[in-house]
């Protein structure tokens, strides 16, 4: 798995902190769900694991309708019903700010993003 740079940088700040923090986990590949909400369940106070796009998309549109927060999002790129790119992109209608972090299984550079 390809860990981004904003994602190390993350899990330098305070445990403290981290531990205040709910984060929307998107993957569909199971082996790689586990073992990384292992992780992710050590570092953050609450992890919501979805299997794709839609159900990312459906829990996020709920959380802010019930005022519920979700800090982070982390999703792979290649995900089933709609792609990370793409929840990307519709997430920004509701939310321009909350921190949006890819994981991805693949290294092609055609991939890659550059910001």
């Amino acid at each position: 798995m390809l860990l981004t740079f904003q994602f190390l940088r993350l899990l330098m700040i305070d445990q403290d902190f981290l531990k205040t923090l709910t984060i929307l986990y998107v993957e569909d590949d199971k082996k790689v769900s586990t073992v990384f909400c292992e992780i992710l369940d050590k570092l953050f106070l609450k992890v919501i694991l979805v299997e794709n796009g839609l159900e990312a998309l459906d829990i996020f549109k709920e959380s802010k309708k019930a005022d519920e927060t979700i800090d982070t999002i982390i999703s792979n790129i290649k995900l089933p019903r709609l792609n990370g790119l793409d929840l990307l992109e519709v997430i920004r209608k509701y939310d321009e700010t909350i921190p949006f972090l890819y994981t991805t299984g693949k290294y092609e550079s055609y991939d890659m993003l550059i910001y």
